[in-house]
């Protein structure tokens, strides 16, 4: 990964659990947290502890579709994916979106 990525936008985990927890407290209808979520703890805590009625995953499924699957079977604990964001960044090209630094390799 590129230096200077990392510098414009520092990725924290669950970088959006505070507000949605806040909003959550305002409103009488469920809420769902999206951004940063990468691990099953943090999946679990946030439904248990935090009273987040569901989470959303967007990134980590891009580098790997079968994330439910591995959860449901028990063989899930942590998100390859790496934050670099290219997925985003190319989710208006012309190709299908995917994952381009999957294991670590930008491609």
């Amino acid at each position: 990964m590129h230096a200077c990525w990392c510098q414009f936008i520092p990725f924290t985990e669950n970088y959006n659990l505070d507000a949605a927890v806040r909003i959550k407290n305002e409103v009488g209808m469920p809420v769902i947290v999206v951004g940063g979520i990468r691990t099953l703890e943090s999946m679990t805590s946030i439904i248990s502890n935090h009273g987040m009625d569901a989470i959303s995953l967007c990134r980590p499924l891009i580098c790997e579709p079968d994330i439910p699957i591995r959860i449901k079977n028990g063989t899930f604990t942590r998100s390859q994916c790496a934050n670099c964001n290219l997925c985003t960044i190319h989710c208006d090209s012309k190709q299908p979106t995917r994952c381009h630094a999957k294991k670590g390799n930008l491609q």
